[in-house]
């Protein structure tokens, strides 16, 4: 593994914008969230960032048929 992969670890709590703008704030939100565990660490979702709203949207392409065969994710 190469230590550019490592650098997404490189988070730090007290490096949160606290008065910085809302993309600021949600840049570094998402920083944390590509972090997050899944399952088989597929990490099906994707960000975007709009104006002042965070959005949090699946990603099909990522997900795992055999865990889940409905793809039960999706509204129908």
């Amino acid at each position: 593994m190469s230590f550019a992969n490592l650098a997404a670890w490189n988070v730090k709590a007290s490096e949160f914008p606290a008065t910085g703008t809302t993309l600021e704030k949600a840049r570094y939100a998402v920083r944390y969230a590509i972090l997050a565990p899944s399952s088989h660490n597929t990490q099906p979702w994707h960000f975007i960032i709009n104006g002042d709203e965070l959005l949090v949207c699946a990603d099909r392409t990522r997900s795992l048929p055999n865990i889940d065969p409905f793809d039960s994710g999706i509204d129908h």
